[in-house]
């Protein structure tokens, strides 16, 4: 190789360094670009984040009443202020419609326990303990609250024993909040109701109009029941006559009701073409089994997951989190992607379960 060459090579593997080192600065260029995109894009949501956690943190109300906001709101200023969170959500765009709050039970540490590993979603968004931190910190001039106020919202759904809440937005904002007012109501006289045989009453009109609680096919007091002889003035008489019957239809085999609307008699009633067109169906559910499993209600809910579902109940005595942690354990863990000792914490979880099939 003569001189010349030599000098050509050198001075050409130079140029190739630095084209090189262009290429990482156009790629770094581009990482920091793609990462600005995602700052943005987060911030754009960040209100409606704000909003569901705002939400969220008010149902509790309904279960503790007065007791949750020491009196500082009456009964009917706060649902107002609730309704009027719920119609501001139908506004965020592409949503699904449905906000859901679900115990997964599948992960805690010493900040955030595993009894309060819930989650909400709505739409594509999802919110838990660790991302309302984020949230906090992120707005920490005015929201640094927010990581506490859905600590407190998941331990007052932990004290009230609620695995699930659904709460279903209508496109137009108006439809659905109708209705939503008298659920609210309901259900924050719901609990004393049961505990100490108080009576459920809702104010309509300026008239006081009186609530039965409904008690479903297992012979236990029902939220979803109550609130749908609530919405529809329905007596105790009526209600409970038409949850024997509906009990009987879904028993019998010559009858045919969708398997995904069976899961109990509240939804097996909004299956059915004559009752879902004559009842107003409530805005909000609280503890619907098919919400365990499902992430829509455009979803079904095979049989066997029914009667898995069905199975761990009966062990744990209802929807405890004992029995919605043994639930999502199941269906939840990747064997695959577990470390020998994941695995060994998973199947240690299920030894409740399966130790007595």
């Amino acid at each position: 190789m003569n001189e010349t060459s030599t000098i050509l090579d050198k001075e050409a593997e130079e140029l190739f360094q630095k084209l090189g080192g262009i290429q990482k600065r156009e790629a770094l260029s581009v990482i920091g670009e793609i990462a600005r995109a995602c700052q943005e894009e987060q911030a754009k949501y960040d209100p409606w984040r704000i909003l569901l956690i705002e939400l969220v943190y008010e149902v509790c109300a309904c279960f503790l009443h007065d007791e949750f906001f020491k009196g500082s709101l009456t009964t009917e200023n706060h649902i107002q202020q609730l309704i009027e969170k719920v119609r501001k959500l139908s506004e965020m765009p592409n949503h699904d419609g449905q906000i859901f709050v679900k115990y997964r039970g599948l992960h805690g540490g010493d900040i955030n326990p595993v009894e309060l590993d819930y989650l909400i979603s709505f739409g594509d968004l999802i919110i838990n303990l660790e991302s309302a931190q984020a949230l906090a910190r992120r707005h920490q001039n005015t929201h640094t609250h927010l990581h506490e106020h859905l600590v407190e919202a998941w331990s007052a759904f932990k004290a009230n024993k609620v695995t699930t809440l659904f709460i279903r937005v209508a496109q137009s904002g108006q439809e659905e909040t109708d209705s939503l007012g008298p659920c609210i109501e309901i259900l924050s006289q719901y609990h004393p109701a049961v505990y100490e045989s108080s009576q459920i009453v809702l104010t309509s009109q300026g008239k006081k109009v009186q609530v039965p609680l409904v008690y479903d096919e297992d012979q236990k007091p029902d939220w979803n029941l109550t609130m749908v002889a609530g919405l529809n003035r329905l007596s105790k008489n009526s209600m409970q006559t038409l949850v024997h019957k509906i009990n009987d239809l879904i028993k019998r085999e010559d009858i045919y009701i969708p398997v995904d609307d069976i899961t109990n008699v509240y939804n097996a009633i909004f299956s059915t073409k004559k009752l879902k067109s004559r009842l107003v169906k409530p805005p909000i559910e609280v503890n619907n089994v098919k919400w365990l499993m499902l992430a829509s209600d455009q979803e079904i809910l095979h049989k066997e997951k029914m009667d898995l579902v069905n199975a761990v109940f009966e062990k744990f005595g209802g929807p405890s989190q004992a029995a919605i942690q043994i639930i999502n354990t199941i269906y939840e863990a990747d064997f695959n992607a577990l470390s020998p000792c994941d695995i060994g914490v998973t199947l240690q979880k299920m030894i409740p379960i399966t130790s007595t099939c």
